[in-house]
């Protein structure tokens, strides 16, 4: 009906957003006494800018696009982001980080493998090398890697990996300062706006070598490359291992599974962990489906355990022109929503009923949605294509209309009372029928 369309909701949403939205924590609406990190004066945050990536570091076999960790929009929800891209035969290097990773895969096909410690070996290579699990990837794929814990990725296919990481800086597996930091175990790079060299390259060569047990001169490998070619280098070869093949991975996990109920109390909790997955596919199926609006696809704790872990969730939309997101806003998380195609148009109210953000978000960008403003989202190109990663395994969020909706719980007195020219009949009217999440355009046919 089109008392449900964006037009009557967002009306409608106007006049609830000062009544009815939570109050801001003290510190401003980016507050969240859940979540660790450095302690920010956020304060008066209120207007919110659309992002983009603001500087480009090359490697040999590719480049990472950087947004600014300095913008205080990212400081205060507690995110960092980069997108990366890796050529064919392009390899990233072993790395870890001092926060949760959440890695979506835009475009291309490759390998990955993360070497957690404790977990037992479970591939062997045709040399007899032992190792743990190597996992394939493909669009769609999204791809967690928890704090500290080193993972790699290859491109063993013909066209380029295109990637969109999040950091989660604010999470309280991070306990430094909040910042983004990202630690390679081997190689160099010097650059203005970009310097690292491996974690091994500051110690004392002598002291290595004893910590090792190794001479001198293997020592000095590890800490001097013989020579400068960034995080991403070109692997002429190819690499020389294989993942597991799907029924091959399924009967591996579920191998590790049974060891971990086998195993005492203490080492079950151990070997579950290692029998996590770590990707999860978000581009197939939809938990929300309308063939006039488009698909919403959620990835929480309950589906995928791992997030439990880390603390983050995740939204995947594509929505046809002129669909509606339904107003609403979150209970437990801030969001940061990257556009992956096409282009749509997002509006933010603050607790004061103003407009703290209005735009287009175009391919590449991203808006962060603080904890408590109220949103609506609509595809103004032809599709409106996103992903939101969210600071909660387990987001909430409040829909204006709809079941288990804020006008469903509401009795029609109430509204009535509120807001003084609603009758019975509009009550009526915005109560009746499960309206979804995404709403048709207006000259949708019906």
């Amino acid at each position: 009906m089109a008392s449900t369309t964006c037009l009557s909701s967002f009306l409608f949403l106007l006049l609830l957003a000062s009544w009815l939205a939570p109050p801001a924590a003290e510190g401003g609406v980016w507050a969240n006494t859940a979540r660790g990190g450095a302690t920010r004066d956020c304060t008066g945050v209120e207007k919110l800018t659309t992002l983009k990536t603001t500087r480009r570091v090359e490697s040999e076999a590719g480049f990472t696009e950087y947004f600014d960790d300095k913008d205080v929009q990212f400081q205060c929800s507690g995110f960092a982001a980069h997108r990366q891209t890796i050529l064919p035969k392009g390899f990233l290097k072993p790395h870890y980080s001092n926060s949760p990773r959440v890695i979506y895969v835009i475009q291309g096909s490759g390998q990955y493998g993360l070497a957690i410690p404790g977990c037992p070996e479970s591939q062997r290579s045709v040399d007899g090398d032992e190792h743990q699990k190597i996992n394939s990837f493909k669009k769609g794929d999204v791809i967690v890697v928890p704090a500290a814990i080193v993972s790699w990725f290859y491109n063993s296919g013909d066209s380029p990996i295109v990637t969109i990481n999040f950091l989660d800086t604010g999470n309280s597996a991070n306990q430094l300062d909040g910042k983004r930091r990202i630690y390679f175990l081997a190689g160099s790079q010097q650059q203005a706006d970009n310097s690292w060299q491996s974690v091994f390259r500051g110690f004392e060569g002598t002291l290595l070598a004893d910590s090792l047990g190794v001479s001198n001169e293997l020592a000095r490998k590890f800490q001097i490359p013989p020579k400068q070619n960034g995080e991403i280098v070109m692997l002429h070869e190819g690499l020389k291992v294989k993942p597991l093949q799907s029924h091959e991975e399924e009967e591996e996990d579920q191998r590790l599974r049974m060891a971990a109920g086998s195993a005492g109390p203490l080492k079950g909790l151990d070997q579950a962990f290692c029998s996590l997955k770590t990707k999860e596919n978000i581009d197939q199926g939809g938990d929300v489906e309308d063939p006039r609006a488009g698909t919403l696809s959620n990835l929480n704790s309950n589906k995928f355990p791992i997030l439990d872990i880390v603390q983050i969730s995740l939204t995947r939309a594509i929505m046809y022109k002129g669909a509606c997101l339904v107003p609403h806003w979150s209970l437990n998380t801030h969001s940061a929503v990257y556009c992956t195609a096409g282009r749509g148009r997002i509006q933010l109210i603050d607790s004061e009923g103003r407009s703290a953000y209005d735009d287009e978000l175009l391919p590449g960008q991203i808006v962060i949605v603080p904890h408590t403003f109220v949103c609506i989202k609509q595809a103004t190109g032809e599709t409106f294509e996103y992903i939101s990663f969210k600071t909660h395994g387990a987001a909430m969020f409040n829909q204006i209309i709809g079941k288990e909706s804020l006008l469903r719980a509401l009795p029609a007195e109430v509204i009535m009372s509120s807001f003084g020219n609603i009758t019975r009949e509009d009550v009526r009217i915005l109560k009746k029928g499960d309206a979804p999440s995404i709403v048709p355009p207006r000259h949708a046919s019906m």
